[in-house]
């Protein structure tokens, strides 16, 4: 069926138009850990997403939905910290399923009964469990003592929980801190072959860095006027590491969604045109161009 609100407005857009988009939709921005490598724990706090305004989100979005490439149910925080969160996934699976949605975890609260309900509750979707290093010694001195076997056996949980015909395609996302495979915890290696998905990433920190920054990244980010990041109160904001009011394109309660995605293409626009000092969010920061990290570099476990 022809889409008239995202043809008209395709047809008036300009050449910078953020056609196609990539949606984070935080549930929460609580947390239970506080890693040394999360580039968004100065943004963590109390706040939940309700599933009304779950709802009203979607609505808001139902104009562009056939641009969004992909939806991801988190952005800060650790969506399992939120009590409503398998409410949340079924309103997505109550008519969005047709655009594809994963978020991640960092498994703590994975027990036996929590991923019971998460996979009762859960239409056909992708989950990571996120592990760092792939050995106790760098995932813990990370995210705390203790935390690697806690992480491992929620994975666990929900491998034996999901089992063979459960509706989530279950992943391991691995921080790669650059190890040799022969260094890894048996156990982890194990887990990660029972996983559909293992995917491997570098650390991003605060200011973008990956890794060498020897040679400074010019011009603008795929991030900036490629993503809608919306969090618990429907604030919206123009990549991953917005701070604050500094990479605010609007709310949903104030502003369509085309204003909204108007100002996402200006913004780039602007890096694109004049630098990154164009816009104070973006001026120190050394995120690099390129594609969605999860379209270049998934892989099956082997």
């Amino acid at each position: 069926m022809p889409n008239t609100a995202l043809d008209s407005y395709k047809s008036s857009a300009t050449p910078t138009a953020l056609l196609p988009v990539w949606l984070w939709i935080d549930p929460t921005n609580a947390c239970n850990l506080k890693c040394e490598y999360c580039y968004t724990k100065h943004s963590h706090g109390p706040a939940h997403l309700s599933p009304e305004l779950f709802r009203d989100i979607l609505a808001w979005l139902e104009p562009v939905r056939p641009a969004i490439k992909v939806l991801h149910l988190n952005w800060r925080g650790e969506p399992l910290m939120n009590p409503r969160f398998e409410q949340l996934l079924g309103i997505y699976g109550d008519g969005w399923e047709g655009v594809p949605m994963h978020w991640h975890t960092n498994g703590l609260l994975l027990t036996r009964r929590r991923a019971l309900r998460l996979v009762a509750a859960a239409p056909p979707h992708r989950m990571f469990v996120s592990i760092d290093g792939g050995t106790q010694v760098t995932h813990d001195a990370n995210r705390g003592a203790g935390t690697f076997r806690q992480s491992l056996m929620g994975l666990r949980n929900l491998l034996e929980v999901n089992g063979t015909f459960g509706p989530l395609r279950v992943g391991l996302y691995q921080i790669d801190f650059g190890l040799p495979r022969s260094s890894y915890d048996p156990e982890f290696l194990e887990l990660a072959a029972r996983a559909q998905e293992w995917i491997r990433v570098p650390a991003v920190r605060a200011d973008g860095s990956e890794g060498d920054d020897s040679v400074p990244p010019q011009g603008a980010c795929f991030w900036a006027g490629h993503a809608l990041c919306i969090d618990p109160l429907g604030e919206v904001s123009v990549c991953l590491l917005a701070r604050k009011r500094l990479g605010s394109l609007g709310n949903i309660r104030d502003d369509s969604v085309f204003d909204v995605i108007d100002r996402a293409a200006a913004w780039r626009s602007a890096l694109l045109t004049e630098g990154r000092g164009a816009k104070l969010q973006c001026s120190g920061c050394k995120k690099r161009d390129g594609a969605p990290r999860e379209d270049s570099v998934a892989a099956l476990a082997q």
